[in-house]
């Protein structure tokens, strides 16, 4: 809803040091004032990514810049782990415990909202595009009371 020009940016490229996550569109005008708009793109920026990705000969496969962290919960309480991975195009998200499909768990983030013992074990992510696939790290999640 905060939608901004970026003075000076006039060109087809548009270089940025992105220092938060935004949504970026371009707007081409023609001489008669008609204007129409590119598709959305999500600039994503996540604090951790280590030196070196992309890749040098990067071609757009997923690359994993955010893996899950081992957690420990009670009974009941949510469980949240978060994925994340950089791709063009934008990768889509699957997620794993002990090797088994989460079939509903299909975004960066896996949210259980109660967890349950039998929520408990190792954790992957799957981040895949056109390109191949990558996954994450393993973690374990440990739910007791």
């Amino acid at each position: 809803s905060d939608c901004r020009l970026i003075p000076g940016a006039t060109n087809q490229d548009l270089p940025i040091i992105a220092e938060q996550t935004q949504l970026y569109t371009c707007r081409v005008n023609d001489l008669h004032r008609n204007a129409v708009f590119s598709d959305w793109v999500k600039v994503e920026v996540h604090q951790c990514v280590a030196r070196g990705v992309p890749p040098r000969l990067w071609q757009g496969e997923p690359v994993i810049v955010l893996n899950p962290q081992e957690q420990r919960v009670e009974v009941g309480q949510p469980l949240q782990l978060q994925c994340a991975a950089m791709g063009v195009p934008a990768p889509s998200y699957q997620w794993y415990r002990n090797g088994n499909l989460l079939e509903q768990h299909k975004r960066k983030k896996l949210r259980i909202t109660h967890s349950r013992v039998s929520d408990s074990g190792t954790y992957l992510c799957c981040a895949s595009n056109s390109h191949g696939e990558h996954w994450s790290s393993a973690v374990d999640v440990h739910i007791g009371e």
